[in-house]
This record gives C-alpha cells, structure tokens and sequence, in this order.
C-alpha cells in the first residue's frame, strides 16, 4: 500500500512543464488557485447537478424577488432546477438557437429569438 505524502510550499513560484523543477514550481496544477501571498488554495470545484439527453439552449441562475433560482431551457421547455428537482415552468416558441435571459424589476425575460417570455418566480 503507498504511503501519504504531503508537501507544504508556503510561496508558489508557477508552472513550469519543461521536466527541470525548482522548489516552488509545479509540472500541473488542476483545481487550485494562486493567493495574493503567492501560496496555493484549492478551489471549491464543481459537481454534475442533473443529466440531459438533449442539447442545453441556455441557463441562468440567480436571484427574483429574494428566491434564489436555476432556469434552463433545454429544446423548448424551460426548466427550474432547485432543491434537486426539475420544475417544467413553460413551453417556448421555438426549439433551436441560443436562448438569452434578462433579469429587470424582478422579472426575467426569456428571449428565444422569436418571442419574448416574462418569468415573475411564479409563472412563465
């Protein structure tokens, strides 16, 4: 079984890929962040929310009338994903192109390239 090591480097000097490293540098660096003292810090990462089988046309997360939200449109449905859920909130006119959003006096306009569609945090 391979033993734990650990190395603590209190001042990053950067990457250096060439094979020839001097302390402070690093051939890779995945997942971290350099800090104003010039030390590492890892980055919190991400993780997969939810699987789709068709193209994503757009996402938007943010906040409406104090309620954190998590809209995406996948085809012509425009989706609400929050607390581990999917809340199907409407159809759109259209089923391809890029969508856009528009967050304004607590609205959120969802633009499909043929209609516009208004979002209260209620209803589509």
């Amino acid at each position: 079984m391979a033993k734990k090591f650990e190395y603590t480097e209190n001042e990053f000097k950067g990457i250096n890929c060439n094979g020839n490293l001097k302390k402070g540098e690093s051939p890779e660096m995945v997942n971290f962040r350099i800090t104003n003292s010039y030390s590492l810090k890892k980055r919190l990462g991400y993780k997969v929310l939810s699987r789709h089988n068709s193209k994503g046309r757009g996402i938007w997360c943010g906040n409406i009338s104090g309620d954190e939200k998590c809209i995406y449109v996948e085809g012509a449905n425009v989706n609400l994903f929050k607390n581990n859920s999917i809340t199907n909130l409407g159809v759109l006119e259209s089923t391809e192109g890029d969508v856009s959003f528009i967050l304004l006096s607590d609205k959120l306009y969802v633009l499909d390239g043929v209609k516009i569609k208004v979002y209260d945090g209620i209803t589509l």
